[in-house]
C-alpha cells in the first residue's frame, strides 16, 4: 500500500472516531506531541517522504478537529487583527462558555470527512456544508463580547479561526488542481489551526466551572508567554507559508523578507523565556516550548535555503517541519497560558 493510500486510510480511521466536543483532544494532542519528540520527531520530519508514522501521531489525530469554511484569500489573512471590544464586556462566563462549546461542536460535527483523496467527489460539498458552522462561529464571537479577562483568549480564537478558514480554501483549491501534495500540506496546517482552537475553547469551558488557581508569580509568567506567542502571529505566518509556492512570483519577499522577519520574533520570544525562569509548575514545558522555538529558527532556515536553490522537494520538507513544530509551540505555550 503506498504512503498516501495508508494515509488516507489513517485519516479515515481517524474520522471515524470523531464525538461532539472531543473532550480529549487536548490531552491526546499533547501526549502524541511529546512521545513523538521522544522518538526523535525531527528527524522522522525531515525524510524524503513524510513519515505515516509521523502523520498518524500528528496528523490523523488532529483531524478528528477538522472544520471547513469560506475563502478569505491570503490578503485578507494578513490584515487580520485580534477582535477586542472597545468597551468592558458584561457577558456572564457562563453564557460565553455556553456559545463557545456549541459553536465548536457544530464545528467538529460538519467535519469534511470526504477531502481526503482526489477521488473524492463529495469534497467541495463537504467543505460547503461546513462553511456554516465556522462562519457562524466567527461570526457568534464577533457579537458577543469576551468576559473581563477572556479578550485575548477571544482574539486568539477568532485569528486561528479566519487562518483556518483560508486553509480549508487552499485545501479545495488544491483538489480541484488535482494536487494531493499540496492538499495535504495545507491540511496539516489547518488541523493545526483548529487545535489551537480546540485549547482555547477548553480553557474557556474550564473557566466556567472554576476560577484559575495560579499564583502571581505563575500568572505574570502566564502572561508573558501569551504575550510572546501572539507576537508570532503563527496561523497567519503559517497559512501564508504553506499557501505560497516557489512559483509564485508574488510570493518572492515571503521567502526573503517574511521568513527573516518571522526568525527574529521567534529569537526574540526564546532570549525572554531564556532571561525570565518559569515558576517551577512550568520548568519542564518552558524546556519543549524553547526547544520547540529553536526548531523552528531552523526549519525557517530551510525555508530559505529550499527557495534559494528552487528545490521543491527541500522546500516541501521544510514546511511539513514548519508546520509540525508550529504546533509543538502552539501546545506547549498553550500548556502555560491556559494554565489554571
Amino acid at each position: 500500500m503506498t504512503d498516501d493510500a495508508r494515509l488516507r486510510a489513517d485519516v479515515l480511521q481517524a474520522l471515524e472516531a470523531v464525538t461532539p466536543l472531543a473532550p480529549w483532544l487536548t490531552s491526546t494532542v499533547r501526549d502524541s506531541l511529546r512521545e513523538h519528540r521522544k522518538k526523535g520527531g525531527r528527524r522522522m520530519l525531515a525524510a524524503t517522504r513524510f513519515s505515516v508514522r509521523g502523520l498518524t501521531a500528528v496528523t490523523a489525530v488532529l483531524l478528528v478537529a477538522l472544520v471547513a469554511a469560506a475563502a478569505l484569500g491570503l490578503l485578507a489573512l494578513r490584515s487580520v487583527a485580534p477582535l477586542v471590544p472597545a468597551h468592558r464586556s458584561t457577558t456572564s462566563i457562563a453564557h460565553y462558555a455556553d456559545s463557545v462549546g456549541t459553536d465548536y461542536g457544530h464545528v467538529v460535527d460538519t467535519v469534511p470527512r470526504a477531502c481526503v483523496a482526489l477521488d473524492d467527489t463529495g469534497c467541495p460539498g463537504a467543505i460547503a456544508t461546513a462553511v456554516s458552522a465556522c462562519q457562524a462561529f466567527v461570526s457568534d464571537l464577533d457579537r458577543t463580547p469576551p468576559p473581563p479577562g477572556l479578550e485575548a483568549v477571544h482574539g486568539r480564537m477568532r485569528v486561528e479561526l479566519q487562518a483556518a478558514i483560508s486553509d480549508l480554501q487552499l485545501v479545495l483549491a488544491a483538489f480541484q488542481a488535482r494536487d494531493l501534495a499540496h492538499m495535504n500540506r495545507v491540511t496539516e496546517a489547518f488541523v493545526a489551526e483548529l487545535t489551537a482552537v480546540d485549547l482555547a475553547k477548553s480553557y474557556v469551558l474550564a473557566l466556567n466551572s472554576g476560577p484559575s488557581t495560579l499564583s502571581d508569580s505563575e500568572a505574570r509568567y502566564a502572561s508573558r508567554v501569551a504575550s510572546g506567542y501572539d507576537h508570532l502571529q503563527l496561523a497567519t505566518f503559517n497559512t501564508t507559508v504553506v499557501g505560497c509556492k516557489l512559483a509564485d512570483g508574488g510570493c518572492a519577499a515571503l521567502w526573503t523578507v517574511g521568513i527573516a522577519a518571522e526568525q527574529d520574533k521567534v529569537r526574540s520570544y526564546q532570549s525572554d523565556l531564556q532571561a525570565n525562569p518559569p515558576p517551577s509548575r512550568f520548568a519542564s514545558t518552558s524546556q519543549f516550548l524553547q526547544g520547540d522555538l529553536a526548531a523552528e529558527i531552523r526549519d525557517l532556515d530551510d525555508v530559505r535555503a529550499a527557495f534559494a536553490a528552487r528545490d521543491d522537494n527541500a522546500m516541501d520538507i521544510a514546511k511539513q517541519n514548519l508546520t509540525y513544530f508550529a504546533g509543538a509551540i502552539t501546545h506547549d505555550a498553550g500548556d502555560v497560558m491556559y494554565a489554571r
